[in-house]
């Protein structure tokens, strides 16, 4: 829960809001989403909703070292494709 003095107007006016972490492949245009979270609080700052899904980027998974994802972990994972429409939701 966020407190009332971190939290700002701006959460009071919503409905509610999500907020999304990403690990991804690299830092340019060519690559890819490989994990996204979100998690989605009310208007009180309060977790209504979460989402968390490993991401296949049919590509190499970029520097594991840096995000801890492996190729092994992202095989049987969806596609990005296969999950926006629930991002989207």
């Amino acid at each position: 829960m966020i407190s009332d003095s971190t939290q700002g107007n701006w959460l009071h006016r919503a409905e509610r809001i999500a907020v999304v972490d990403v690990e991804t492949t690299g830092l340019f245009k060519r690559d890819r989403v490989i994990e996204v979270a979100v998690v989605v609080l009310n208007h009180h700052g309060e977790v209504i909703d979460e989402y968390d899904t490993l991401i296949d980027p049919q590509r190499d998974v970029g520097p594991t070292d840096i995000h801890g994802i492996t190729a092994s972990m992202v095989s049987a994972a969806p596609t990005f494709h296969d999950v926006a429409g629930a991002l989207g939701s």
